[in-house]
């Protein structure tokens, strides 16, 4: 019974997240629309982990896309949310793209010591992401990114 309860949780969650996804892509908010699509996949393919942890491989993955976003997809760039974000989208883009380096080496090397900690990285993006939401007023961008963050950062403390 208890398993069935579990799985109605994650079917509920799944739901939840595929419709915030689906406003923040009406909003043209793109790489929030990433953020839910891939905690959506992190959910359904958690069953496969191999030993790897799921949650590291979506922000490792997620820091990889949103790093090149900013920096090489112009219509990110050009995307009306985003607009305040246009003079910092190559800091932003870099900082992104050297901590999915740092989290991917996690995730290639489960065994390595200190993996948690090199996981832990692929967060600090996502503060100053919130940080810089937080000074522009902009409530939408603001509550994903902190929430990754946070989620990131508690990972190993709660069951």
């Amino acid at each position: 019974m208890q398993r069935l309860y579990g799985w109605l949780v994650y079917a509920l969650v799944t739901v939840s997240l595929a419709g915030l996804a689906f406003l923040y892509a009406q909003d043209g908010r793109i790489v929030e629309t990433f953020l839910f699509i891939g905690l959506i996949f992190t959910i359904l393919f958690s069953v496969f982990r191999n030993g790897r942890d799921p949650l590291t491989g979506f922000a490792a993955s997620l820091n990889l896309a949103a790093g090149l976003g900013l920096l090489a997809w112009p219509a990110v760039r050009a995307a009306a949310a985003y607009r305040d974000l246009l003079p910092y989208h190559v800091t932003f883009g870099a900082a992104f793209l050297i901590s999915a380096v740092i989290g991917g080496t996690a995730l290639l090397n489960p065994q390595a010591r200190g993996k948690r900690i090199l996981a832990k990285f692929l967060a600090i993006p996502w503060f100053a992401w919130s940080l810089f939401f937080t000074l522009t007023r902009n409530l939408p961008g603001l509550v994903p990114a902190f929430a990754l963050a946070v989620i990131l950062l508690t990972a190993d403390t709660i069951p």
